[in-house]
């Protein structure tokens, strides 16, 4: 099923919201892609290329950009 590119982004926000957060608490080596699309409330197919920060990221880019989101929360907290 197709989704709008407005509710597609939409769910590339929660993703990365999820994605970041679960990095914080757990870890990136304990944290899969179940458990961030269990945590954004979608399945596994809904982790499609989102747009970020004006580019189209794949997959991996936009775990990536979750992952460097935690890492500036973390070095911002120290």
């Amino acid at each position: 099923m197709r989704v709008s590119k407005e509710k597609a982004a939409q769910n590339g926000e929660r993703i990365l919201t999820s994605a970041a957060r679960l990095f914080r608490e757990h870890g990136i080596s304990a944290t899969g892609v179940d458990s961030i699309t269990d945590d954004a409330g979608l399945h596994h197919g809904g982790l499609q290329p989102v747009r970020i920060e004006g580019g189209d990221c794949g997959r991996g880019d936009s775990l990536r950009a979750g992952a460097r989101q935690a890492r500036l929360a973390a070095s911002a907290r120290a």
